[in-house]
């Protein structure tokens, strides 16, 4: 496991693996300590701590950025409006709503557990065919058919998922 994976053409989900694990193998073949997975289903994956704890993320596609120096300005750019957001001042609300007209939404993912991650949508229903069925569509985000890296940047204490190929999507 590393902080980054290539996709070649798979349908990827992004969640916390505690929804994942079935009925008493988390903590077991879910190694929370160590972000491991003993089952055979599961070759390639992210998986690791927020630094935050438990929360809700969205997921947003950016349309009009490329590459992973485009997605990480963009990221930093957002967050810096976001801090900086006054709405008695025209020119913060102008600059968030511009940042705004560069995303589009894509999903959530929900934390429980204080982990996420960043599975193939197959070997996860290989292992629990049930998933889908059992869990809200606020805990989870799939990105169909996607071509390209996935990966995890950490910074100040805070995480961000960064997409770049066919599709290009981050975490906010």
């Amino acid at each position: 496991m590393s902080n980054s994976i290539e996709v070649k053409g798979r349908d990827i989900i992004i969640t916390d693996p505690c929804y994942i694990a079935k009925r008493g193998d988390w903590g077991k073949t879910f190694n929370w300590e160590l972000y491991n997975i003993g089952a055979p289903e599961f070759t390639d994956y992210i998986w690791t701590y927020t630094g935050q704890g438990d929360g809700s993320w969205m997921i947003v596609g950016l349309d009009k950025i490329l590459n992973r120096v485009e997605v990480e300005k963009f990221v930093k750019g957002y967050e810096k409006s976001l801090k900086e957001f006054d709405i008695n001042n025209i020119d913060s609300v102008v600059k968030l709503s511009d940042y705004m007209k560069k995303q589009s939404y894509l999903g959530r993912f929900g934390v429980d557990s204080g982990t996420f991650g960043v599975f193939y949508l197959d070997e996860v229903l290989k292992y629990n065919p049930d998933f889908l069925r059992d869990h809200g569509i606020w805990l989870y985000t799939i990105i169909p058919d996607f071509i390209g890296s996935v990966m995890l940047q950490f910074k100040d204490g805070s995480f961000n998922i960064l997409g770049v190929g066919n599709k290009t999507f981050c975490s906010i």
